[in-house]
C-alpha cells in the first residue's frame, strides 16, 4: 500500500480547534490519526486519537497555549501504510476580552479587566488616542492586578470627556494571541448627567429599582428599598409605577453641582451613584459632522444582545431628523449614527425580545444627539 500523503496547506491551527485533511489512499478501509503535544518546549508522547473513514480530522481536544503536530497511516485489515511525516506545528492562544469601567468612587480612570487566557504567561496592553488610529504600548508585564479572578489594569492617565481605546495580546515564550476585541469608553467623572431645572427619566436607575421589586416579589415580600440623594439642593429623585413590574426613576436636577444618589435596598447590596448637573443643555451623544458612531451605554450595558440570534430580537431604531442625522442599518443591533449637518435630533430605540409567543420590551429609549460641525 502507498505511503499516505499529508496536505500541509490543508492543516491549520484555528482559534479553537485544529483541521487536518490528506488524500484519499485507494484501497485504505480507515485512517489512524496520532498526535503529539509540546509545551513550552517540552515534547510528549504520540498518542492515538481515534481511526476515522474520512479523509479529513476536525480536533476540538486542543487547548490554549499548546502546540500540537500530527501523523497519519491509512489503514486495510493487516496492510497499513507507513505513517506521513509528522505536520507542521498546529497551535493557538486564546484571544483576551477585555472590558471597561470608570474607577469607584474616586472616579480617577478608567479600569481594564480581563479573564486570563489558558497558557498565557504575560500579556500586552495597548490604548489609542486618536479613534484608534494607533497605538502606544501602555504595558507589558507578566503582573497585573488581580480583581474577583479577573486580570485588571487601572490607567489614570485620562482627562475628562475624552474618548479612549484599548485592546490587548496574550504571550508566553513560544506563541502570540490574535489582538483582542477593541474596547472604548468616553472617560467622565459621573453617573448620571442633567441639566438644571429639568427631570429625566433614568433608565439605568429605573430597571435596577424595577428588578428589585420583581425579586422581593419573587420572594413574597414587599420592597423596602429607596434612592437617597446626598444633596437635595442639587437633585431630587422620585418613583412612578407605570406597569404591573416597571418603575421609572426620574432624577430631577435642581442646581449646578455634583452629588450623589444611593440605592438603599433590603434585597441587594447598596449602590452609589455620582451625578452631575450643568446648567447647559444635556445631551446623551454629541457627534461631529460627518460622524459615525455607535451608542456606547447601549453597547456596554446591553452587551448580552449579541448572543441572541437576530430573528428572536425585533430592532427598530429611527430619527425624527433626517437632515441632522441618520441611522445605519435601523434593523440591527449593529446599527450607527452618522452626524449629516449640524443641529437637534432624537433617536427612538426600540429593542423587544420575541420568541415562544413572547413580546419582552428590552430596550425603550429616546435618546437626544447634538451635532456640531
Amino acid at each position: 500500500m502507498a505511503d499516505l500523503s499529508d496536505n500541509e496547506e490543508d492543516t491549520y491551527g484555528a482559534y479553537s480547534t485544529a483541521y487536518l485533511s490528506w488524500n484519499k489512499v485507494k484501497g485504505a478501509s480507515s485512517y489512524e490519526i496520532q498526535r503529539v503535544t509540546i509545551t513550552n518546549g517540552s515534547v510528549g508522547l504520540y498518542k492515538k486519537l481515534g481511526c476515522f473513514k474520512s479523509t479529513s480530522f476536525t480536533d476540538y481536544g486542543v487547548r490554549s497555549g499548546s502546540y500540537y503536530r500530527y501523523k497519519i497511516r491509512a489503514l486495510n485489515g493487516k496492510y497499513n501504510s507507513a505513517y506521513t511525516a509528522p505536520s507542521a506545528k498546529k497551535g493557538y492562544l486564546e484571544t483576551p476580552y477585555i472590558r471597561l469601567e470608570a474607577i469607584k468612587p474616586s472616579y480617577e480612570g478608567i479600569r481594564v479587566r480581563w479573564l486570563g487566557c489558558d497558557g498565557a504567561k504575560a500579556y500586552k496592553l495597548y490604548k489609542s488616542t486618536d479613534n484608534a488610529e494607533s497605538y502606544t504600548l501602555i504595558k507589558d508585564s507578566d503582573s497585573f492586578d488581580e480583581i474577583d479572578f479577573d486580570y485588571s489594569y487601572d490607567d489614570l492617565d485620562v482627562k475628562v470627556g475624552e474618548k479612549y481605546y484599548y485592546y490587548l495580546q496574550a504571550y508566553n515564550n513560544e506563541m502570540t494571541s490574535q489582538i483582542s476585541n477593541n474596547a472604548s469608553m468616553a472617560f467622565k467623572d459621573y453617573d448620571i448627567i442633567v441639566q438644571a431645572g429639568k427631570s429625566e427619566n433614568n433608565e439605568h436607575l429605573s430597571k435596577l429599582y424595577s428588578y428589585a421589586a420583581a425579586m422581593a416579589e419573587g420572594y413574597g415580600t414587599k420592597l423596602d428599598s429607596e434612592f437617597k440623594s446626598d444633596d437635595e439642593n442639587i437633585v431630587t429623585i422620585s418613583i412612578e409605577k407605570e406597569s404591573d413590574n416597571y418603575y421609572a426613576v426620574n432624577v430631577n436636577g435642581v442646581s449646578e453641582g455634583y452629588t450623589y444618589v444611593q440605592f438603599v435596598s433590603d434585597i441587594s447590596a447598596n449602590t452609589k451613584f455620582r451625578v452631575k448637573v450643568c446648567k447647559e443643555p444635556v445631551y446623551d451623544i454629541t457627534l461631529k459632522k460627518g460622524e459615525t458612531e455607535r451608542i456606547e451605554e447601549l453597547y456596554g450595558e446591553e452587551g448580552a444582545l449579541f448572543y441572541y440570534d437576530d430573528d428572536i430580537l425585533e430592532v427598530d431604531v429611527t430619527s425624527d431628523n433626517t437632515d441632522v442625522l441618520t441611522v445605519n442599518d435601523p434593523n440591527s443591533k449593529n446599527f450607527t449614527l452618522t452626524g449629516v449637518k449640524s443641529g437637534e435630533a432624537e433617536v427612538k430605540v426600540k429593542i423587544r425580545f420575541i420568541k415562544e409567543e413572547l413580546d419582552i420590551p428590552i430596550i425603550d429609549r429616546t435618546y437626544s444627539v447634538l451635532v456640531v460641525e
